[in-house]
């Protein structure tokens, strides 16, 4: 298993598309709810109903606007905790992703270590296997040009 990293992170965004689709998703869902908790009775009671207008729209404002506000005060904080929440898994994928990157461009990476409650451990144990295995084929290789004598 990894050893933990303890400090936090930094960025607001880890990993750009990954979160803002994320946050995207979240905010479609949110509308989508939205929209069937309140649009969706405002039209039935416009439809069904035989009162004028305007007395109707303030029997839905007086209605409705506890539930609205609470929605409203509610997203900021569902949204920061997505955020949060996603960095446990868009954090690990971007880190991993530079180091294979720098493993590709032939320079020396050391093993991965993960914060305590991110997401793809076993994708860094992994990843630090294949360091340690290309580390041993490395010294096995160099060992075997040390021994090569030359005439």
């Amino acid at each position: 298993m990894t050893k933990q990293h303890p400090q936090r992170r930094t960025k607001w965004m880890v990993d750009k598309p990954l979160q803002q689709g994320l946050s995207q998703r979240m905010l479609l869902y949110w509308c989508g709810t939205w929209l069937g908790i309140f649009a969706v009775p405002i039209c039935v009671r416009f439809s069904l109903s035989s009162l004028p207008a305007s007395q109707l729209a303030t029997e839905m404002i007086s209605d409705l606007w506890f539930p609205m506000m609470m929605s409203l005060l509610i997203l900021p904080i569902v949204a920061w905790d997505c955020m949060r929440f996603s960095h446990r898994v868009a954090g690990p994928i971007f880190r991993i992703s530079y180091e294979m990157g720098r493993l590709a461009n032939g320079e020396t990476v050391a093993p991965i270590r993960l914060r305590e409650n991110d997401f793809c451990n076993d994708l860094a144990d992994n990843f630090n296997q294949i360091i340690k295995m290309r580390s041993a084929d490395s010294q096995t290789e160099d060992s075997e040009v040390s021994n090569v004598t030359t005439y």
